[in-house]
């Protein structure tokens, strides 16, 4: 009768569930801590969100009313109604929007420097693009009726580069032209004139373009 004992039995490797069950047994309170902490910050921020997106409907449907006012001719009520959305709804597209089209409603009541001071601040706070363009433009013209030709071409040209459409960027550059000339610096408007020439062929502002540019160099 053989002797021979049999070889040891050798414990297995613990499968990876089981591994994890260890490791979660020994850091269950900090792992349950953190998984409450993601859980609040994701109950906040999809809060967060409904919240904005309500406030910008709101805040749209109010817009929306002001348009409606100053369509029928009703200015002073499209102006506070633009005014209210600016209060009442500031962080949001609405608000953007209408503080410009208050102080376009401030130009068409005479109120120039009201309207440059608004617009300049609006344009401080960098807003997005679309919006600094759209502004850039209103200043401009809020510059050229306050008579100071050299800053409302300025204004042309920055909103001319914000602009996200090329028949944006050519339209505010014909402006720039004009208060360039009014300015009497001929030099600058022959330049941005030929620019959209050059870079914007297929706009609607490129038959002006080229009409402007003929009269400033038919003698030279």
């Amino acid at each position: 009768m053989s002797t021979e004992k049999a070889p040891p039995i050798t414990p297995t490797s613990a499968s990876r569930e089981e591994r994890f069950l260890a490791w979660f047994t020994a850091n269950r309170t900090p792992v349950l801590a953190g998984a409450g902490a993601l859980a609040a910050i994701l109950l906040l921020t999809w809060g967060f969100s409904v919240a904005s997106a309500r406030k910008e409907a709101a805040g749209q449907a109010r817009l929306e009313a002001a348009w409606n006012a100053q369509d029928g001719g009703n200015l002073p009520l499209a102006a506070s109604e633009f005014q209210a959305v600016v209060n009442q709804f500031g962080g949001t597209d609405a608000a953007m929007e209408a503080t410009i089209a208050v102080n376009q409603t401030r130009l068409l009541n005479g109120q120039h420097q009201l309207a440059v001071e608004a617009l300049q601040a609006f344009v401080a706070t960098n807003p997005p693009a679309r919006f600094k363009a759209s502004a850039g433009r209103a200043l401009g013209a809020a510059l050229e009726n306050a008579g100071l030709p050299v800053e409302a071409a300025a204004a042309y040209e920055s909103s001319s580069q914000d602009a996200e459409e090329d028949f944006q960027k050519a339209e505010a550059l014909v402006a720039a032209a004009r208060a360039y000339r009014a300015a009497g610096n001929l030099e600058a408007a022959i330049r941005v004139l030929r620019l959209v020439i050059s870079e914007y062929p297929e706009t609607a502002s490129f038959p002006a373009a080229e009409i402007r540019l003929g009269e400033l160099t038919k003698d030279s």
